[in-house]
């Protein structure tokens, strides 16, 4: 790109009334996780490239019951290894004989994920 010419400048802006904000939003919490901020319906383009909202979905499950949130529920939150989709992707209870006939593989797990998972 030849930096010297107009060509690639920036095009309009966000107004800064329209940029993604939460300000004590009810639930107390703020969730991110490198998933989509907006919704579909939001007017301005902010990228394309977001993590899937399963993570934020379970830093958000660990955390929204909680009245006050201490280090070791952050700590638990960040360690937490489940997968929602793996959880979608192999509905049948662990051990049954319906996830074993189907997914041998993932017979006895329940959609972990990491090092101690064994899958």
């Amino acid at each position: 790109m030849p930096g010297w010419t107009d060509e690639y400048e920036w095009g309009d802006t966000i107004p800064f009334e329209a940029l993604p904000q939460a300000f004590n939003p009810p639930s107390g919490l703020i969730v991110t996780a490198n998933n989509k901020p907006v919704p579909e319906t939001y007017p301005f383009y902010l990228g394309y490239d977001w993590a899937a909202p399963y993570r934020a979905q379970r830093i958000l499950a660990h955390l929204a019951d909680k009245d006050t949130i201490t280090v070791e529920d952050m700590a638990a939150a960040q360690a937490d290894d489940l997968s929602v989709l793996g959880q979608k992707a192999y509905p049948a209870p662990p051990g049954s004989p319906e996830r074993q006939h189907h997914h041998p593989t993932c017979a006895s797990g329940v959609g972990q994920v990491g090092l101690s998972a064994g899958g």
